[in-house]
């Protein structure tokens, strides 16, 4: 395998089985199946790979894990009867939570 090198970049251009006529200042060198253009850089006679940046691990949305943690624990207030079903209802709840603390 043979690698076509732009030396202003330090870019591999191309591979390719056998060389072929270029222009000016690109040159040949041997290189391995495993030489990727566009991806390996050549610099001081030696094929450079491509750093790979990790992705940041997707973070679950905050908003979804305290709306569904909210909703098992009137779930579980439900079950033990603590609050009836119908106390769940937007204006009754803000309500009870007034009346609660007046208390």
């Amino acid at each position: 395998m043979r690698a076509l090198i732009d030396p202003r970049s330090n870019r591999v251009c191309q591979v390719a089985e056998a060389d072929f006529p270029v222009a000016e200042p690109l040159f040949w060198v041997d290189a391995t199946p495993d030489i990727m253009p566009d991806s390996h850089t050549y610099a001081d006679g030696q094929f450079v790979a491509p750093v790979v940046i990790d992705q940041p691990e997707a973070q679950p949305d905050p908003i979804a894990a305290l709306t569904q943690q909210v909703a098992d624990l009137t779930a579980a207030l439900v079950a033990k009867g603590t609050i009836a079903q119908a106390d769940i209802s937007g204006e009754a709840v803000q309500l009870g939570a007034a009346q609660q603390v007046k208390s």
